[in-house]
């Protein structure tokens, strides 16, 4: 059997003992365990030792959007996950020469946005309404409070088959997806956001990496999970093989 933890790691330092114990029995079933980070990996090691882990680097379908490749202006940055750091952003993008921002999520309300005037709340409730929201930015940003397990890499991959520019915090193993590619800023730093959105507006720069190019593809993501399902069966391939960020392809597979 194959485990795969996302949130646990993070939330492991708060759990009691009781909890823990539980978590650790049910861990004990899986012969091998992924994540999907590698400070997820680092941790999971730590705690399941001398079980096997496996960062398996993830992986999207590229996302369509009207004239996706057109300028498009001010900031966008989508997303419903706990770890989103909307304050950060709002204090950034409402600094001198506020930028016209919108955000996108069920988390916040526009009442929440009082102190932050060029920020406008908004549900996206279609795939539609996401790719014209993705159409009209010219920065997509992921803010991000401390995690470990690789937050906003989805909105980031999109961001990337949209060749947007993209600002995310430098947090939770996110670099190993977008090195080359994101500008980064210090996690909770306002300021640091800022100059990233700055630099960002810049545009992509040509030799920027590409999705494909750094194994993050569905089909690199399915073909790994392939591979790690006959490493657990002991017939070929390796675990450090599965977790390198490049193209993936499966040997197995003929077609």
């Amino acid at each position: 059997m194959i485990a795969q933890s996302v949130w646990l790691w993070d939330r492991w330092p708060s759990l009691g003992r009781f909890r823990r114990g539980l978590y650790r029995s049910l861990l004990q079933g899986p012969s091998l365990h992924t994540t999907l980070s590698r400070e997820n990996a680092e941790i999971a090691r730590a705690q399941l030792q001398p079980a096997p882990v496996a960062l398996i680097p993830f992986g999207t379908q590229d996302i369509s959007s009207p004239n996706p490749h057109s300028g498009g202006s001010g900031v966008v940055a989508p997303g419903n996950d706990r770890h989103r750091d909307w304050q950060t952003l709002m204090t950034a993008v409402s600094m001198p020469a506020p930028i016209p921002t919108q955000i996108l999520t069920r988390r916040l309300k526009q009442s929440d946005t009082q102190n932050a005037p060029s920020v406008n709340i908004q549900q996206s409730r279609s795939t539609a309404e996401m790719a014209a929201a993705y159409a009209r930015a010219g920065v997509v940003v992921v803010p991000l409070h401390s995690n470990h397990h690789a937050s906003g890499i989805t909105v980031g991959l999109e961001a990337m088959s949209l060749s947007k520019p993209l600002v995310i915090a430098d947090i939770g193993g996110v670099r190993d997806y977008f090195e080359g590619y994101a500008e980064f800023y210090a996690a909770g730093d306002a300021s640091s956001l800022r100059t990233a959105v700055g630099r960002a507006a810049e545009g992509v720069a040509a030799d920027a990496p590409s999705k494909a190019s750094r194994g993050l593809t569905a089909d690199d993501y399915v073909h790994r999970h392939l591979a790690a399902t006959a490493w657990l069966l002991r017939t070929e391939g390796s675990l450090a093989d599965i977790e390198r960020f490049a193209p993936f392809r499966y040997a197995g597979v003929t077609s």
